[in-house]
């Protein structure tokens, strides 16, 4: 039984769970006996419809191997209707991933005869390439060509042999140096995006490729944005959850260099406990717990972890933004000294 003047976090819980048994109720009805929690509740549902995606299959790309493929993915993006070539150069070989925007394949160019990869999309993909093509950088996967086909369109970059970091932590945990080696190595990657005026805003274990001698490189700039247009306009909310920054939860918030920082802080935590900082079984309480902030230490986790990392990847979980590095280089170069200071 619902309590006489229930919170806002019950009022939404309540419209969760009532969503989830396929009935939409409005803020009026859920909060009938608590008229002046309205205005509230409604801006917290609103701000949950923005992530209304994050129930769907797929979060991005790459995200799943074609050995966890269910037809309705492929589908219903792409209808089951892709080429055996495109532009009548790329040979497309193995689909390598699939995920709510697309597929990854790898493909031969017949061209300049050589291994790339191609992303073929049903949505218009002109914008994410020109973005891509924009960060020119060794740790940064490249953009090649872009193009329509058949009602598709498809962008083509590097191939990078080797695995991601999601998979390669499934497969074996890494040590605290080769996590801080890692991490440190992304951030220096990700703040030559952010001289660029660009903010990722979709850091996951998945987006980092380890090429054949586990040298770490970024991928997948999709929903990466210029500080300009961050200013601009309104930008909803974007991402993998679990990965997000508070301020990517909250509407209206300001989003800059500081965000992708924490959802670095998310992977090198991650990395070090072999779990996120924040778990939930429904979004709102994942995004709850993510605006409430204080994961649990991880040293407790993980007790090999020395002190000073655990102060460096705890200060790029500040619930606050000002709390945390104001660069992705500051960051990194708190983990090289580290790094030096030990070894």
């Amino acid at each position: 039984m619902m309590p006489e003047h229930p919170t806002i976090d019950e009022l939404l819980a309540r419209w969760e769970e009532a969503r989830q048994d396929g009935r939409e109720l409005s803020a009026k009805e859920v909060a009938v006996a608590s008229p002046q929690a309205v205005p509230e509740l409604q801006s917290r549902i609103r701000q949950l419809k923005a992530m209304d995606w994050l129930d769907e299959e797929g979060d991005g790309l790459p995200a799943i191997h074609d050995s966890q493929l269910g037809e309705s993915t492929e589908e219903r993006m792409l209808g089951g209707s892709v080429p055996t070539t495109l532009a009548g150069r790329y040979e497309l070989e193995s689909l390598v991933a699939a995920g709510g925007f697309g597929q990854v394949w790898r493909a031969k160019d017949k061209a300049l005869e050589r291994l790339v990869a191609v992303k073929v999309t049903a949505v218009d993909c002109y914008a994410e390439a020109r973005r891509v093509a924009q960060l020119k950088h060794h740790g940064i996967v490249s953009v090649h060509d872009v193009g329509n086909e058949d009602g598709l369109c498809y962008i083509v970059f590097d191939l990078v042999e080797g695995t991601t970091l999601a998979e390669q932590v499934e497969r074996e945990p890494l040590t605290w140096q080769q996590s801080a080696q890692i991490i440190a190595a992304v951030a220096d990657y990700v703040h030559h995006a952010h001289e660029k005026g660009f903010i990722h805003r979709d850091i996951k274990p998945a987006n980092v490729l380890l090429d054949r001698n586990g040298k770490p490189v970024l991928a997948d700039f999709g929903i990466a944005v210029t500080e300009c247009e961050l200013k601009s306009e309104a930008m909803t909310s974007v991402g993998t959850l679990a990965y997000m920054s508070p301020e990517q939860l909250i509407l209206g918030s300001i989003i800059d260099a500081r965000t992708d920082v924490y959802s670095l802080g998310v992977v090198l935590y991650e990395l070090l406990t072999g779990r996120l900082p924040f778990a939930d079984h429904t979004v709102s309480g994942l995004r709850e717990k993510i605006l409430t902030g204080g994961p649990m230490s991880p040293r407790l986790l993980n007790p090999a972890v020395p002190e000073s990392l655990e102060i460096i990847c705890m200060k790029c979980l500040s619930t606050d933004a000002a709390d945390r590095y104001a660069s992705a280089k500051e960051f990194s170069d708190e983990l090289k000294k580290l790094l030096v200071s030990v070894a």
